[in-house]
């Protein structure tokens, strides 16, 4: 029996509308739609129903952000046997830290096996006291976590596979919160939460709400090119066999190989669930450098990742009106464009109204209560975001060369190429009220973007550069070799 509940901000009224909160929408059902929708979120969807138009409604309104699946809690009797991997390399202290909590996590412990493997450490990493518990393998070269993983897993006797970093420690209920997600077949993977093992220091509380290793508060089910489109490997749970299918992690990725490991169990059909409940502590870079390094890399990261997966595109949302946004804001950067600034804030100020005016009319037609105060709120919320998402994009994709080619050819605009990549700090800080000031976060959040940015102009680069060498190796029989045949003189 699947069951499914309705997802926070989200209301069914007697008229058969479904409310949704955030964005503001009304969404009519039939009469039919209705009764399916009371039977998934009453009895559930028995095996009668599980392949039929039901399942597929049900599906549909899961991946809209509308419902949630219920993963029930499991009888100890029905509880998996779990393999936990954990790679390392040269570093001893947080390693054993991790095991620790590990040995403390609750779960039956004749249910359970961790094993660590010890990425060719200089020393290796010592375990003695831990022998009884914990398996080690050493691999005598150093050949990245992603390989590390894949050797453990050859070796792991459990149906399912809980990955976790040596720089994270275990909460206690860590395994019981994920694994019930695994009750259910089609189900390739889940994860949860990464929070912050210390908050003392700055960037450690701006990693608290920015770091990419977050997910968020609300179970979400995974797709390509949503909010949460993979789960990182420091808190992963995979279903071995289909982790074998699937041909593990890609040894040839250093950063990313999580990102590709879950978009291919995507591609084969597999689901993948984000559960907060099942927490993992991470400790966080503290140095700025090493956390700028960080950046860069899964930058560089997404360049090799769009090469691998080139069918996945990425989508942008454009509200109608947002363009005159835009462009009033570049005509108060621009020096001596006061009247295009008002005309084309005008322009923007009557496209929302007109929009908003649409919305309300059709919000009254189905039959929904919001008045026009709130109707025309929701438009200006969308309209902000779709303001936010272009700048977002353009921090982290275009901001360098704009800055660039503005400072050669017209330096006026470089102060607004320059808050435009800026903007998305700003509003980060309001909407996630991150704990420190608005200085120190604007200023981590700016050279995050820019690290990022460096990181994938290197990856394209560094993508188109090997396909040139491969190009040219593959037209030259001599591989890019002259061959020549010694001249002979005359006798």
């Amino acid at each position: 029996m699947i069951r499914y509940r309705l997802a926070e901000g989200v209301t069914l009224h007697e008229n058969g509308n479904l409310a949704v909160r955030r964005p503001a929408r009304i969404i009519r059902l039939t009469p039919g739609g209705v009764k399916v929708l009371r039977q998934i979120c009453g009895d559930g969807l028995g095996p009668e129903l599980q392949g039929g138009k039901a399942a597929a409604f049900a599906a549909w309104l899961e991946e809209q952000g509308l419902l949630e699946k219920i993963f029930p809690t499991l009888p100890e009797e029905l509880l998996p046997f779990v393999s936990v991997v954990v790679p390392t390399r040269n570093r001893q202290d947080v390693l054993v830290s991790c095991v620790e909590s590990l040995l403390d996590v609750d779960y039956p412990a004749d249910k359970l096996e961790i094993i660590v493997v010890d990425d060719a450490s200089d020393p290796p990493v010592a375990l003695e006291g831990y022998r009884r518990r914990v398996k080690s393998i050493r691999l005598d070269e150093n050949r990245g976590p992603g390989a590390a993983r894949n050797e453990a897993a050859k070796l792991a006797r459990g149906e399912i596979i809980a990955f976790i970093d040596d720089d994270c420690l275990a909460g206690r209920g860590w395994l019981k919160d994920l694994v019930p997600c695994f009750q259910y077949r089609d189900v390739a993977a889940a994860g949860g939460m990464v929070e912050p093992a210390g908050l003392t220091r700055l960037l450690e509380k701006y990693e608290r709400c920015q770091s990419p290793l977050s997910m968020g508060k609300v179970q979400r089910k995974a797709a390509k090119n949503t909010a949460v489109s993979y789960l990182p490997a420091c808190n992963l749970l995979v279903r071995k066999d289909l982790f074998a299918a699937a041909g593990g992690f890609d040894p040839a990725l250093r950063v990313g190989e999580d990102v590709d490991l879950c978009w291919r169990l995507l591609e084969k059909g597999g689901q993948i669930y984000y559960i907060p409940g099942g927490a993992v502590y991470h400790r966080h870079r503290a140095g700025l450098l090493p956390f700028l390094k960080r950046r860069y890399d899964y930058g560089r990261s997404e360049a090799l990742l769009r090469k691998k997966h080139p069918q996945d595109k990425k989508k942008h949302v454009c509200f109608p009106g947002s363009g005159f946004v835009l462009a009033a804001a570049l005509a108060w950067f621009l020096a001596g464009a006061p009247a295009a600034l008002a005309a084309l804030s005008g322009l923007a100020a009557l496209n929302l109204f007109l929009q908003s005016f649409c919305r309300f009319k059709g919000i009254r037609r189905a039959g929904g209560a919001l008045g026009f105060g709130g109707v025309l709120k929701a438009a200006a919320r969308s309209q902000g975001a779709a303001v936010y998402l272009c700048s977002r994009r353009f921090a982290r994709y275009r901001s360098i060369p704009a800055l660039a080619a503005s400072l050669l050819v017209f330096p006026g605009l470089a102060p607004f190429f320059l808050a435009f990549h800026m903007l998305p700090g700003f509003v980060d800080f309001v909407l996630k009220k991150p704990g420190l000031n608005l200085f120190c976060f604007v200023f981590y959040h700016t050279l995050e973007d820019f690290a990022y940015q460096a990181g994938v102009i290197a990856g394209i680069n560094i993508s188109k550069l090997s396909n040139n060498i491969k190009k040219f190796q593959k037209e030259d029989p001599g591989n890019g070799i002259e061959r020549t045949q010694p001249v002979k003189g005359p006798h």
